[in-house]
Order: C-alpha cells, then sequence, then structure tokens
C-alpha cells in the first residue's frame, strides 16, 4: 500500500519487521490471530510504534527463533482485553474490557 521495503540490516530496537523513517500518515492493517474455536483481534493502534530515535517504524509482534512458528504478544496487545491462563486444563481464555 506504501511501498515501504522492510530494513534489510538489523533493528536497532529488537524487533523482527521494521522500516526506516517515520511516516506522517500511516493506516494499521487489521489483524486477526485466530485460535481453536476464537479469534483474537488486535487492536491497531498497539501493532505498530515509532522510535524516533532511531528513525524506525517497527511492527510490536516479536516472532521467537524457533521453527514452530510461535510468537510473542506484548502487554501492548494484550490492552482492553481480559486473559485467563488455566494452566491445569492448558487453556487460554480472552475476552474484551475496556480497563
Amino acid at each position: 500500500m506504501y511501498g515501504w521495503q522492510p530494513m534489510t540490516q538489523k533493528s536497532k530496537t529488537g524487533f523482527d519487521l521494521c522500516y526506516q523513517n517515520i511516516p506522517t500518515v500511516f493506516t494499521s492493517p487489521s489483524v486477526t490471530l485466530h485460535f481453536e474455536g476464537a479469534d483474537f483481534v488486535l487492536h491497531k493502534p498497539t501493532l505498530f510504534q515509532a522510535f524516533e530515535h532511531h528513525n524506525e517504524f517497527c511492527m510490536t509482534i516479536l516472532s521467537m527463533d524457533q521453527s514452530d512458528g510461535l510468537n510473542i504478544l506484548g502487554a501492548a496487545q494484550q490492552v482492553n482485553y481480559r486473559f485467563l491462563f488455566d494452566v491445569a486444563a492448558l487453556r487460554l481464555s480472552f475476552s474484551p474490557e475496556n480497563c
């Protein structure tokens, strides 16, 4: 949509997907994570962050260095959601919540 190319060198921020230069206008894409029996719709303002001191614009979801396709969702993506971890049943539940 914007014709941007991801940075080829490692970002100074530690994020995997970054772009050089911070946009003045940006419309975040819709991102939905699909789980068994549930979809987690990420809030658009939590997907990207500008790092002005590095002049980088990065997606704020980290991939893990494993071949199993795991990703790390941080506190930013969890804002306005309630997460319940049932360790015994090996289940994760979530629901929208204004907090």
